[in-house]
């Protein structure tokens, strides 16, 4: 079943496509970027250190967002 863009089985949920786009200008790419990691940080193991700046940056007070 595909639901919101999540593919789900009895077995597993996935997102359908997990594009880690390196080019942030916005804060919405900021928003993308940090949900494609949030999908994938338990596999491949990202700890909770390196994901928390990632979180700081969604606050939106840079320049870049704008």
């Amino acid at each position: 079943v595909t639901f919101l863009g999540v593919q789900i089985t009895n077995s597993y949920v996935t997102p359908l496509q997990i594009r880690i786009r390196r080019d942030i200008k916005m804060l919405h790419d900021m928003q993308q970027l940090v949900g494609s990691l949030q999908w994938i940080r338990n596999i491949i193991l990202i700890p909770p250190e390196i994901m928390s700046p990632l979180y700081n940056l969604l606050k939106g007070k840079h320049p870049w967002e704008q």
